[in-house]
């Protein structure tokens, strides 16, 4: 676990030296049925994945009234780092 935030520290490091991280604001990622990840953009590499251990919540800050509350959560999420995003 250890090697894994100094390897996130790195990249990170990395990436605001560069100001890749400054430069992009809108971050998103599409996804295809028959993708085995995500679809990249182009001359995108992965640099890093991690074990399927990632957890993400969601769930709106405020419920409209009289509808049902939504909230989806996976805990075997995988996290990406690649040449253009984190």
């Amino acid at each position: 676990m250890y090697q894994f935030h100094q390897e996130m520290h790195l990249y990170a490091t990395k990436f605001a030296q560069e100001d890749v991280l400054k430069q992009s604001r809108n971050s998103w990622v599409m996804t295809a049925p028959n993708e085995p990840d995500f679809v990249k953009l182009p001359n995108e590499r992965i640099i890093y994945t991690s074990p399927p251990r990632a957890s993400l919540q969601l769930s709106p800050a405020t419920t409209t009234a009289g509808a049902e509350p939504f909230s989806v959560k996976i805990d075997t999420g995988v996290a990406y780092i690649t040449s253009q995003r984190v």
